[in-house]
């Protein structure tokens, strides 16, 4: 879009010679960074972990621990994981992403946090899910008690990379991150905020196995 928009005035009638050197000067810098952007993308593609199948309880397990080790039990967490869940991503990404929703939820001043994870079928895709496709998704809903939550981090249909709207948030670009790991996969993110509690609903395509 911007050399776009700098073609259009380098076309353009323009006898300023100073206007005219900072054109060419920004095309050139617009040229390089893109150069420069898709050599980074080739290289986190050669260079990315390789993704299998993750049990999701086995997951949410690891993140329990972890969460524990880094915060201490001063927030009593509950799981609940229907068996035989399997998520196909690179591991740690997603104990990453799991992880990031659990310090959100502690920052927000959660008394109590109750996971579960179930499977979802999706027939098609609807307002409230946009981004799932036809499918079979392993549903994670985290059930947070008297967290406060933001209004910029409740809207929904926030493209992964457009993170400005969560500036205004503390904790706004870690949840952009998830955002952005669910987006990667296809999948989604999303939450909801009433009286006392919150609801961050995450869903990722489920492993092969399951369909």
């Amino acid at each position: 879009m911007i050399l776009s928009c700098l073609d259009l005035l380098a076309g353009a009638d323009i006898d300023d010679e100073d206007l005219r050197s900072a054109i060419t000067l920004a095309t050139g810098a617009a040229q390089q960074l893109a150069s420069d952007f898709s050599s980074l993308l080739a290289g986190v593609r050669r260079n990315a972990p390789p993704v299998e199948a993750i049990d999701l309880e086995a997951a949410l397990r690891r993140v329990a621990v972890l969460d524990s080790f880094l915060h201490g039990r001063t927030v009593v967490t509950a799981c609940e994981v229907a068996p035989g869940l399997e998520v196909e991503v690179e591991h740690e990404h997603l104990v990453a992403a799991l992880l990031r929703l659990c310090t959100i939820a502690r920052r927000r001043g959660a008394r109590s946090i109750r996971i579960g994870a179930g499977t979802l079928e999706v027939e098609a895709r609807t307002a409230d899910r946009p981004s799932l496709r036809k499918g079979r998704y392993c549903r994670v809903a985290f059930e947070i008690v008297g967290a406060a939550w933001a209004e910029q981090a409740s809207r929904a249909g926030t493209e992964p990379g457009h993170v400005v709207g969560r500036l205004g948030d503390a904790d706004g670009l870690e949840y952009a991150a998830v955002e952005a790991f669910a987006a990667a996969l296809r999948g989604h993110v999303a939450t909801t905020s009433g009286p006392g509690s919150t609801l961050i609903e995450l869903c990722l395509p489920a492993s092969a196995k399951l369909a």
